[in-house]
């Protein structure tokens, strides 16, 4: 029950590019304006790319964005670093987004100070997104 109402209260989505970035194989610094937190291991980092809506919509992302070629290093608050990597893709009503995630799942009690992206493929104009919980 106390994780429902920490769940209903304090879980968001939040913007962490005010303006759209690029990626590529030259690892970028995301800038945190405050330490990210985990509030479940359902948290994920989401980066929106542009992409036009079809049938094959899931299939299409997938062969162009192949799961690892974008990944990423979250730092912890005591410094440990935790690498994730786009696993699995999502659709919303205007956007489609990589979601990236480690191997092993995020810890419930995750605080991150900072984090760095890198792509395998050039992506140009993209925002970046941490949702914290799934609910």
């Amino acid at each position: 029950m106390k994780e429902f109402f920490i769940l209903l209260f304090f879980s968001k989505t939040s913007l962490l590019t005010a303006q759209p970035i690029a990626i590529d194989s030259k690892c970028i610094d995301v800038p945190l304006k405050v330490p990210l937190e985990v509030l479940n291991p359902g948290a994920t980092l989401q980066v929106e790319v542009a992409y036009v809506a079809t049938d094959r919509w899931f299939d299409d992302l997938g062969r162009l964005y192949p799961k690892g070629s974008v990944t990423g290093t979250f730092t912890r608050s005591d410094r440990t670093r935790l690498l994730i990597a786009n696993s699995s893709v999502a659709r919303g009503q205007k956007s489609s987004y990589l979601l990236l995630a480690p191997k092993e799942g995020y810890r419930s009690d995750d605080k991150f100070s900072a984090l760095q992206l890198c792509s395998a493929v050039s992506l140009v104009g993209v925002r970046v997104y941490w949702q914290n919980a799934s609910k």
